[in-house]
Parts: structure tokens; C-alpha cells; sequence
């Protein structure tokens, strides 16, 4: 089947432009401080929606194609669908492609959990389990994405996963009457927690996000989530990522903020970027309410402190630590120490390394 004969829908170019701002980052940083990284797509689709539009198959292989790699060191690419056109759509593609002599690429048609699991299993055998790997899971719905096969995915060092956590779709069969199904749900949540949902909550799509999003602290260090809303507003799906590495955190924390200038965090269809680009500045008067209330009353707090809680514990980046601070000095709430810890001048209007400050 032609590739072109497949749509692409708005959220959709925004899910893709997310995955390949966060992995023009990361084979970047992976490609020089390791011989070795596997970059793994369980949904892989048709490779392309149509000229100038390509998929996430694509979108990692040009990623990589942007590093400067040495011969000593290899990109490796597993590709998996059990879609069989979707699969000869991206070997077709695949053919046309020059793909360097250091670039390791197969595509199989399967299921994710079978092949990845095994494939996982080889890593391991083969003594691969320590070598960075990115994973990009993007289901049509919720059945296929066991919460074992994340964990799987996840239970080794430099592991990092993109999951497409289809929130609408599970709320909309969790309480059907087929057992059958109902045990999907609980399969790609990993707790019959969920199932309690029915009952107990007000806002289902909301908890069942925050119950996926517990679930996965459970095996990363960090985690973000980037909602993806209907034209009403209405939640569709979530983008979870989740790492150990404060980095990779970082890198797709300012990859959320380019697709949402005002909080990082969503995308609506009936988004009107020329009004996010107006009031893009709300961002700087949220971290700073966020700052007063947790330091309020505190002196003498290192600035790398309150960078360091930023980065590891807000969806907020670098460039809104220095703007909600110097928002909170212009009002009088932040006292700025004019001595920095190594016996320097501070230079006003900057919170640079060893900068104390009284919140008031």
C-alpha cells in the first residue's frame, strides 16, 4: 500500500514534532558518550503519511543521520508492527534511504511484546543490557501495551521511553461488560486499581492519568506527561516520558515548551497559536507563585537550590528561573544577597552559581 494513502491528523504532527525535537537531543548527547544505543519504535506504522510528512520511523533514522558518528560506533533501529502493510509501506521506504555502514536497522511484523521482549532478552545475553535505549510506543488504542513490557523496557540503565497512554479509549471501555476487556485495561495500567475508577472518581480521564503517571515513578526517576486535547478541550490521549537521566528530563521538558509556550504540558486541537504567543508570559508569573509559596519566609537560599527544584520537580525550564525570580525581586518579595558565596559581587539582575537570596 502507497504510504500516502495514510492521513496524518494535527495532533499527530505535534506528537511526531515532539519525538523529534527530543531525539535531535538525544542522539546528540548518546552519540557522544557511548559506542553503542538502541532506539526501538513497538508501533512503528507505514514510515511516512505522504511527501513531506514523514513518521517516527523516519523522523529517528534523520535524527541519527544528523550525528557526526565515528566508524567504532553504531546506531542501532528496531522497527515493529503486525500491521503487514504498514510494515512493506516502511521497507519500501527503507530502500530508498543510503543509511550509513554504522546504522543497524530491522523491521519485523509481530507483536511488540513478543519481538521486544525477545529482543530485550538478546540485549542481555549479548551483554547489551548497560547500552542506552530509547523507546517510542504509539498503540491505535490500549490493547498490545501490557505495563509489563514498559517495565521491561525500562529495567536497566540509560532506558528511556515516548508512550502514547490512550486515556479517552480506557475510559471509555473500563467498565464494559467483556472481562476479556476489562483485563486489557488492567494489563496496560498494571493495577486493578484502576477498575476502582468507576466508582470513586469524579474526573475519570484526570485519575486515570495520575494512576498511570504513579505507575510509572514506579520505574523512572522522572516523569512527564504532554495531553493531547480534542477540539472541545476534552482529553484524548497523554504522552508519558519517563528516564532516570536529569538530562534527557531536561531536553523533553524544553521540547514540551516549544509545542506550548504557555504551560508545557498540552496540545488542543483549537489551539490558536497567535494567542499562546500574547500571553506566553503567564509562564513566568506561575513559577514565580510557585516559588513564593514553597520559600516563603526562607533566607539565605542558594540559587542552585531553586534551580535544582526546578529542574527535577516543575514541568518549568531554565529560561523561566530567571524571569519568575527577577519578577520576584522587581515586587519586592525576593531579597537578593549583593555577595555571591565565593566572595564575588552579585551583577544585578542575574542568579548565577553561589547567588543567596531571602524570600519575603
Amino acid at each position: 500500500m502507497d504510504a500516502k494513502t495514510w492521513e496524518q491528523k494535527e495532533h499527530s504532527r505535534v506528537k511526531h514534532s515532539l519525538l523529534k525535537a527530543y531525539l535531535g537531543a538525544w542522539f546528540q548527547i548518546i552519540g557522544r558518550k557511548f559506542d553503542h544505543a538502541v532506539y526501538v519504535d513497538c508501533f512503528c506504522g507505514p514510515g511516512s503519511f505522504g511527501e513531506n510528512d514523514p513518521g517516527s520511523p523516519l523522523i529517528a533514522i534523520e535524527s541519527g543521520q544528523s550525528v557526526a558518528l565515528p566508524p567504532r560506533k553504531k546506531f542501532s533501529f528496531l522497527f515493529v508492527d503486525q500491521d503487514r502493510k504498514c510494515v512493506a509501506s516502511l521497507r519500501n521506504t527503507l530502500r530508498t534511504i543510503t543509511l550509513p555502514d554504522n546504522f543497524d536497522v530491522h523491521v519485523k511484523c509481530g507483536s511488540a511484546v513478543e519481538i521486544i521482549g525477545k529482543e530485550l532478552v538478546g540485549l542481555k545475553r549479548l551483554g547489551f543490557s548497560d547500552k542506552p535505549l530509547f523507546a517510542f510506543i504509539d498503540p491505535f488504542g490500549f490493547k498490545g501495551v501490557p505495563f509489563k513490557l514498559i517495565e521491561n523496557l525500562l529495567a536497566g540503565q540509560s532506558r528511556e521511553i515516548f508512550v502514547n497512554f490512550m486515556v479517552e479509549h480506557i475510559n471509555r471501555f473500563i467498565k464494559h461488560p467483556n472481562d476479556a476487556i476489562s483485563s486489557h485495561v488492567i494489563e496496560a495500567i498494571g493495577t486493578s486499581e484502576c477498575l476502582k475508577l468507576i466508582q470513586d472518581s469524579s474526573n475519570r480521564l484526570r485519575d486515570l492519568r495520575m494512576l498511570y503517571q504513579s505507575q510509572l515513578q514506579t520505574c523512572a526517576k522522572y516523569v512527564r506527561f504532554f495531553e493531547m486535547r480534542t477540539t472541545v478541550n476534552r482529553p484524548l490521549y497523554c504522552l508519558f516520558f519517563a528516564t532516570n537521566n536529569s538530562l534527557g528530563h531536561m531536553k523533553m521538558k524544553e521540547a514540551m515548551w516549544r509545542m506550548d509556550p504557555l504551560q508545557g504540558t498540552s496540545f488542543c486541537d483549537s489551539t490558536d497559536p497567535h494567542q499562546l504567543t500574547m500571553i506566553e508570559d503567564e509562564s513566568t508569573h506561575l513559577l514565580a507563585s510557585l516559588l513564593e509559596a514553597r520559600y516563603r519566609g526562607c533566607t539565605s537560599v542558594n540559587v542552585d537550590g531553586i534551580k535544582n527544584f526546578v529542574r527535577e520537580e516543575t514541568i518549568f525550564i531554565d529560561k523561566h528561573i530567571r524571569a519568575a525570580l527577577n519578577q520576584l525581586e522587581e515586587v519586592g518579595k525576593l531579597h537578593v544577597h549583593p555577595v555571591k558565596l565565593n566572595g564575588k559581587n552579585r551583577r544585578a539582575q542575574t542568579y548565577s552559581e553561589g547567588v543567596l537570596v531571602d524570600f519575603l
